[in-house]
C-alpha cells in the first residue's frame, strides 16, 4: 500500500463494473526528497492507514509534495467514484 505501479492490462470487458486481466505490473521505487526522513511511499502509507482507513472510499492520488520549510508531506487525494478531494498533511517522522 502506498506504492506507485504501472499496470498493463488487456481488453476491457463491458459488464459493470468492468472487468479486465492484467497483464503486467511494475512496481515504481519511492522518492525519497534530500532532507526527509521519509519516502513518498512511506508518507502515503501513513496517510492510507491512519486517516482514511475506516472511510470505505475508493481513492486515487492525485499529487504528493515535500514541503522542506514545514517539514511536511502535503499529500491530495481523490475519491473514485465522486467528487471529493482530501487535503492531507503528515509529518515527516
Amino acid at each position: 500500500m502506498g506504492e506507485k505501479v504501472k499496470v498493463w492490462y488487456d481488453i476491457v470487458q463491458d459488464s459493470y463494473p468492468a472487468q479486465s486481466d492484467i497483464i503486467h505490473i511494475e512496481v515504481i521505487p519511492g522518492q525519497k526528497p534530500d532532507g526527509a526522513n521519509l519516502s513518498e511511499t512511506e508518507a502515503l502509507y501513513k496517510v492510507l492507514t491512519s486517516q482514511l482507513n475506516n472511510k470505505g472510499i475508493l481513492i486515487v492520488v492525485k499529487n504528493i509534495d515535500y514541503d522542506t520549510e514545514t517539514d511536511k508531506w502535503d499529500i491530495e487525494l481523490k475519491e473514485i467514484w465522486g467528487d471529493e478531494i482530501y487535503n492531507l498533511q503528515i509529518d515527516d517522522k
